[in-house]
């Protein structure tokens, strides 16, 4: 019988290093001998090409966590002793993003479902789970829960939830709008030239980014691409004075920095690769 924890972390490093023919096979030993291994569903999940295969693998990892946790009241004691609550919410956050992103849009209901509950299970959100609903459930036409997500974090100084503040509040024809946009220019004056797609990434496989960086405007904007008409008819045009301010600075952004800025190194992929599977996040700065 292999040590489960060290075959979890390492099944885990393998895809940190962008390894999943290795991650695949050592995903499946761990399940062989501990079946409801939330984490080992997650990472063979991470490895398959077919978005149908990897859902249905979180799912079950999604049935497991609710079973231990008690869910469906038919646990045993020492299956909820062996409960990983932050693997049950790490399998809840993949299957709702990739629900959302990689299926069809008819799964979009039951990713905000899984979103939801990976919030509620997690108060630190350290997933991050609360910047994808501020887009998916104003996207899905809930703007007061998404108004109420992102007002619940407003004292945070990041880049995606100061656009998303300054964008209510233009929705909402609140008097304190433009200052709102002026704070969140100022977290990243690129935003404006990335939702007009004048600036972009040349390495996509490997989207690093830093605070306030091109490379996160361009993120931030893809990942409000499906509310983007609302976006430019609501804030950036009634913005436009305001958004003049920067154009020298968005516009002054070269190809040649965002290619230097997209070449990484490996530590520095790791480090992407560990966000996105929802391990190890970086908190934003204070």
């Amino acid at each position: 019988m292999i040590d489960y924890e060290m075959a979890v972390n390492e099944a885990w490093d393998r895809l940190d290093s962008d390894e999943p023919e290795s991650a695949a096979p050592l995903a499946r030993a761990i399940l062989a001998d501990h079946p409801d291994a939330i984490d080992a569903y997650v990472v063979l999940a991470a490895t398959c090409t077919v978005p149908a295969e990897a859902a249905a693998l979180l799912r079950e990892a999604v049935r497991i966590g609710a079973a231990m946790a008690g869910g469906t009241g038919h646990a045993d004691p020492e299956t909820i002793a062996a409960y990983d609550r932050d693997a049950h919410v790490r399998a809840l956050n993949h299957l709702a993003r990739l629900l959302w992103y990689d299926c069809h849009r008819s799964n979009r209901k039951e990713a905000l479902i899984h979103a939801r509950r990976a919030l509620r299970m997690d108060n630190d959100d350290r997933n991050n789970t609360r910047i994808l609903l501020m887009a998916w459930e104003a996207a899905e036409g809930h703007w007061a829960a998404s108004r109420r997500i992102t007002r619940s974090c407003r004292k945070e100084p990041r880049t995606e939830i100061r656009y998303w503040l300054a964008l209510h509040a233009f929705r909402d024809g609140t008097p304190d709008a433009e200052a709102l946009l002026d704070k969140a220019i100022a977290t990243n004056p690129h935003v404006p030239a990335a939702l007009d797609r004048r600036i972009t990434l040349l390495h996509d496989r490997n989207p690093y980014c830093t605070w306030g960086s091109p490379e996160e405007a361009v993120l931030y904007a893809r990942a409000t691409g499906r509310v983007l008409p609302l976006c430019e008819t609501l804030m950036w045009r009634q913005a436009a004075r305001l958004l003049t301010r920067q154009e020298e600075a968005a516009a002054s952004v070269s190809l040649a920095e965002l290619a230097s800025l997209a070449e990484t190194d490996l530590a520095r992929q790791s480090s992407w690769r560990r966000a996105r599977y929802g391990r190890h996040r970086s908190c934003p700065p204070s």
